[in-house]
């Protein structure tokens, strides 16, 4: 098994980052969605980028040093 780098790392704190933000931006546009059917797009949308949050937490966690598990 291969070691995470630093970039590495840095390149996953990023995309999580990112896909919290995406999740935040979906659920705002639903919220303010006058349509029912584009709210609900939106609402799916924001569900997605939220299970993506979950997948770039668990690489995070098994790219941190052993003494930084659990910060």
């Amino acid at each position: 098994m291969s070691h995470s780098t630093e970039a590495d790392i840095a390149r996953y704190r990023d995309a999580w980052q990112d896909e919290i933000d995406s999740a935040a931006i979906y659920r705002a546009m639903a919220a303010a969605e006058r349509q029912p059917q584009l709210a609900q797009v939106y609402t799916r949308l924001a569900a997605t980028e939220e299970a993506h949050i979950g997948f770039w937490e668990e690489r995070l966690a098994r790219a941190a040093p052993p003494g930084a598990r659990g910060r």
